[in-house]
């Protein structure tokens, strides 16, 4: 988690292009979570700055997951996303996509690269100011 973002901040340092993370992963444990979650999102907030103007950022995960759930299956059918950058628009409800796809579609897009053929729908101008 934690690690993961301090590891692109010493790659990256001022000359980060694309930051694309799959950063927290915790079952069973609220208080935890909880703090992971804090601590990652003090990190996001000290590297932000380091996003160029062209950078898009996302944020996911693999699978949902309930930390409040005793068991250590995934919990959650759908997966949270956030896309940030100086060129998306902020606000924007993409409701519940059809795949999880969706985001390597919009990843092809964002790096210019024909999406067909694949099976997720790109939504880059769903979200581009």
């Amino acid at each position: 988690n934690l690690l993961g973002l301090n590891v692109i901040y010493e790659e990256t340092g001022k000359e980060a292009h694309s930051i694309v993370g799959p950063l927290l992963h915790m079952k069973g444990v609220c208080e935890g979570y909880a703090k992971a979650m804090t601590a990652f999102d003090k990190k996001l907030g000290e590297m932000l700055h380091l996003l160029n103007e062209d950078d898009v950022l996302i944020i996911t995960a693999d699978h949902g997951c309930d930390p409040s759930t005793p068991s250590t299956d995934h919990s959650r059918e759908y997966t949270p996303m956030v896309i940030y950058g100086d060129k998306i628009k902020s606000g924007v409800n993409l409701g519940t996509r059809e795949s999880f796809a969706d985001i390597g579609a919009t990843v092809l897009e964002l790096f210019g690269i024909e999406a067909s053929g694949i099976y997720g729908k790109g939504f880059l101008s769903e979200v581009t100011k």
